[in-house]
């Protein structure tokens, strides 16, 4: 809700905003398939691309080509955050409402699936 609503003070806060809310959203699918925090922490890290690559093999199927941009600029996401950002290649041209429907609908995939598996898992 805080990219969408323009919470972040410039480009950079966003695109580190954008990350954790894409990780977190990749993450929750992950977990939700048995992966630990552990697993996730050595083989992902904070990059968003290798995790959207992951999920995608386990069933995610989010591909949305402005997702698999996003996912690229971020990772790691990291790098948006701290006092070298600013050596970072030029960002104006971000376009906040694009960065926010690609979350959206990633994180709307993610809901389907979750909800999917879990109704599945009742069933059985």
């Amino acid at each position: 809700r805080g990219v969408a609503a323009g919470l972040y003070r410039d480009p950079r806060d966003l695109l580190y905003q954008a990350g954790i809310v894409a990780q977190l959203g990749i993450g929750a699918y992950l977990l939700e398939l048995g992966a630990s925090d552990d697993w996730c922490r050595q083989r992902i890290g904070q990059f968003v691309d290798k995790a959207l690559a992951i999920a995608n093999q386990a069933g995610l199927n989010h591909l949305q080509p402005d997702m698999a941009e996003l996912a690229q600029l971020l990772s790691p996401y990291g790098q948006w955050r701290g006092p070298f950002a600013t050596d970072l290649p030029a960002i104006e041209a971000i376009d906040p409402l694009r960065v926010s429907a690609a979350l959206q609908d990633l994180l709307a995939t993610v809901r389907c699936r979750l909800d999917g598996q879990r109704i599945g898992a009742r069933a059985r």
